[in-house]
């Protein structure tokens, strides 16, 4: 058992549970057989004693499985479908077992050639028909689901709690999502200040990966493109059962249950899990779209590879969530993990209480369209390097007026573009952006 176990963690579902079931009916099978073929006249008693017996281990063994299973991983989230399967198999073979041989058997429960044939037929068919359904179209009824409310991060070398404390009985202020076929990439999550924020409960943070949606031996997500080119395509149904996972508070949608769509009043902007896809094609990310996530109740980031994804799964996410395709830059990454980093911590760090100083929110780079000024610390001589005496003079208004004129300055020189967005700038700005005009121009002379 202990060795069909460590198989079934690396099969993985269907394929693992059914190598344990079929390790214990081994185990059944064996013991029946030594005793059946032992000597001694009273057969039929210490056969069913040995069932009756291996019985009552198995019962055991899966009462104390579920004891450990719940004290191990809290809450499970109850797979309707698949258990309503399984006790619709054991009550017809319970029928085979109990019920026919008292039927249509003799007194002395034997059978006869023209009896047994029919029984095995139909013993055969039934548990041939069961398995098809747990590894072929139906695989996915049987795959376990995730504990309600963890954290899908089993690559991560410690889980991450997002559980708030009883001070936080609000919740967290924003719950996000990552879909990726590398977990372990989003690692770096956990540290710094998002890490402190998920700790204190006021963000959630689920990572999933996208190769538990699928249920084929190598756990395939990619495929090659219609209409011939190179590289591969990302499926769109492991896609879609990740999506619905999501949407269904991470408890895994059942096929066919009902989701949000854009005819519903819940599917109102808004109210929808706003996804995002990283991609080239998407619209460029800046801090003004930073702070419009920041105050989204719920992120979910879809972190495609190779040539992307099937375009239809995108088509048909955009009636269940709000769709954001974004992009971080005119490049090309070999997938969506690192600006999905870039936008999470943009958009985090905006949350109220993430920041321990909310005033250092408004003299960044790009907070009001500028870049920030130079700063400096101590020693105020650095290897014959000084410091600007201004900073120096105590004089709050000047250097207030000091750090602005070199944000403007900065701006202009490297960002020119900015400036052609403000329509703001005061008149002593507007003096000073002349001064540096001038100046560079003397010095370009």
């Amino acid at each position: 058992v202990t060795e069909a176990e460590h198989l079934a963690n690396r099969l993985g579902d269907p394929y693992g549970s059914l190598v344990l079931t079929i390790s214990i009916c081994l185990i059944e099978v064996i013991l029946i057989a030594a005793v059946l073929l032992g000597p001694g006249d009273h057969a039929t008693i210490a056969r069913d004693s040995v069932m009756a017996v291996s019985m009552i281990i198995l019962n055991a063994v899966i009462g104390l499985c579920l004891l450990v299973g719940g004290l191990r991983h809290g809450a499970l989230t109850h797979n309707r479908t698949g258990v309503s399967n399984y006790l619709v198999m054991i009550v017809v073979f319970a029928a085979l077992a109990f019920a026919v041989p008292a039927l249509i058997g003799t007194p002395d429960g034997a059978y006869e050639i023209w009896q047994e044939i029919p029984i095995i037929v139909v013993t055969v068919g039934a548990y041939a028909f069961f398995l098809y359904r747990q590894m072929g179209p139906q695989a996915h009824e049987f795959t376990e689901v995730a504990p309600v409310g963890a954290v899908q991060a089993s690559a991560y070398s410690t889980s991450v709690s997002t559980r708030p404390s009883p001070t936080e009985a609000a919740g967290p202020q924003m719950s996000i999502d990552v879909v990726s076929i590398f977990p372990e990439y989003l690692a770096g999550l956990q540290l710094s200040l998002i890490g402190k924020a998920v700790d204190r409960g006021q963000l959630s943070l689920n990572v999933h990966d996208l190769r538990d949606f699928t249920f084929d031996r190598h756990n395939t997500v990619d495929d090659s493109p219609y209409g011939g080119g190179a590289g591969m395509v990302m499926k769109a149904e492991p896609w879609a059962l990740a999506l619905e996972h999501i949407l269904g508070g991470g408890s895994g949608a059942e096929e066919g249950d009902s989701l949000p769509s854009a005819g519903t009043d819940d599917a109102a902007v808004g109210s929808k899990p706003t996804l995002i896809v990283p991609s080239p094609a998407g619209q460029v990310f800046d801090q003004r779209i930073a702070e419009d996530l920041a105050g989204r109740d719920h992120l979910v980031f879809a972190c495609g590879r190779y040539e992307g994804i099937d375009q239809r799964v995108i088509d048909w996410a955009g009636e269940h969530f709000e769709l954001l395709p974004m992009s971080i830059g005119d490049y090309v990454l070999n997938g969506g993990e690192v600006a999905s980093m870039v936008m999470i911590e943009a958009v985090s760090r905006l949350i109220p209480g993430v920041i321990g100083n909310p005033e250092s929110l408004t003299e960044e780079s790009h907070e009001d369209g500028l870049l920030e000024y130079p700063i400096y610390t101590k020693p105020a001589n650095w290897r014959g390097r000084e410091v600007p005496e201004i900073l120096l003079s105590g004089n709050h208004a000047a250097i207030a007026r000091w750090r602005r004129d070199r944000r403007l300055e900065r701006t202009a020189e490297v960002r020119p573009d900015l400036l052609e967005k403000l329509d703001d700038l005061s008149k002593d700005d507007r003096a000073a952006l002349e001064r540096f005009e001038s100046e560079r121009s003397n010095v370009t002379e």
